[in-house]
């Protein structure tokens, strides 16, 4: 990545078909108002599912995000929903930048007193929940639930997995008294529009969420 950009979204697992659906989601929430482009961290793990995935990708997540700095790329966002290493990050790297985990959870807060998070692996959940504790929002969270979908499966056999995720948020919903629910996953960026239509609530998708909170960013003067 040579040249300066609005909003780089940076995947952290080496899956390009995956980098390709979150620009594709990033320019659909934008209608192209601004420059999008993504960036694959080849030789990282082929998707992110747990903490030992995430060191191992750590290197080339943040060289990309120092070639994003080096770009003047105006916002960088961490496309994975754990939101790894989005704190150091913030620390270290000179531009702004988000993960898709705190933009999901940002917006369904904004949505609603109480929402719903439905991730991939078990693996997965700690990690969420310390990111919502450390984003003040766990008291707004009323449950992190475990699919038990891996990451690429939303990939390799959407409507398999779309028919899975139906069915466990009808679960839920008889469970829990919430107004939105965040995809815990990049993969799951297609469902979003569907499922909002059909359960009646928010259904956000962290990159949809990422680009129109990064746009806003982005309108403040200095921002």
């Amino acid at each position: 990545m040579t040249q300066s950009t609005d909003i780089v979204f940076v995947n952290p697992n080496s899956t390009q078909s995956m980098t390709d659906k979150i620009v594709s989601s990033a320019n659909s929430a934008l209608n192209n108002r601004r420059n999008v482009t993504g960036v694959t961290c080849f030789g990282a793990p082929s998707a992110i599912q747990g903490p030992n995935d995430a060191e191992k990708a750590k290197p080339i997540l943040f060289s990309n995000l120092k070639e994003a700095e080096k770009a003047k790329s105006k916002l960088a966002v961490i496309a994975c929903f754990d939101d790894p290493f989005l704190l150091e990050a913030r620390r270290t790297i000179s531009i702004p930048t988000i993960g898709i985990g705190w933009a999901a959870f940002t917006m369904c807060s904004l949505y609603a007193d109480k929402f719903g998070v439905i991730t991939t692996v078990s693996e997965a959940i700690p990690v969420i929940e310390d990111n919502l504790r450390n984003y003040g929002l766990l008291d707004k969270c009323s449950f992190v639930h475990a699919s038990n979908i891996p990451v690429l499966d939303f990939e390799n056999k959407p409507k398999e997995t779309q028919v899975k995720m139906r069915e466990i948020i009808h679960t839920l919903l008889r469970e829990y008294s919430i107004g939105s629910i965040a995809l815990g996953c990049a993969g799951m960026a297609h469902l979003a529009k569907p499922f909002s239509k059909e359960f009646n609530m928010p259904v956000v998708d962290g990159v949809y969420a990422a680009a129109l909170l990064g746009e806003g960013m982005l309108a403040v003067p200095n921002g």
